[in-house]
């Protein structure tokens, strides 16, 4: 687990304030939904991303600029007669993967997937005939 620990701190620096053991608690609660045999050379990389998505989400990391929740979906902000307007684009409920899009770690966790994921197509026979 030293692997991903080192490689979520190379992609992701803003966590390197983090004790190892609180990083490790955290792959252990993503771990479940990367498969070794799946991502093959990508686990490692894939695991460290899908990780600090997961941590970028509850807060964790540089938060300077306030939190997911607070700076993602805000597209534009201005002070006379406050007015205030967010990007929906990134986040379409009727996605299943739409929290992934919020965090540029979750966003690069889908594209490796997607490299390494192949979805099933059934393409069938038209009209019953071959």
């Amino acid at each position: 687990m030293t692997a991903v620990i080192n490689t979520l701190k190379l992609i992701a620096p803003e966590f390197g304030t983090m004790s190892d053991d609180d990083i490790q608690s955290w792959v252990s609660l993503a771990e479940p939904f990367v498969s070794k045999k799946v991502f093959g050379k990508m686990y490692t990389q894939a695991l460290a991303y899908l990780t600090a998505h997961m941590m970028k989400m509850s807060g964790n990391g540089d938060t300077s600029k306030g939190t997911v929740g607070d700076s993602m979906r805000v597209a534009s902000v201005s002070e006379g007669n406050t007015s205030m307007s967010f990007n929906t684009s990134l986040y379409s409920p009727g996605d299943v993967d739409a929290e992934l899009n919020l965090t540029v770690y979750g966003i690069r966790y889908r594209r490796i997937r997607s490299m390494c994921v192949c979805s099933i197509v059934n393409v069938g026979v038209a009209n019953g005939r071959p």
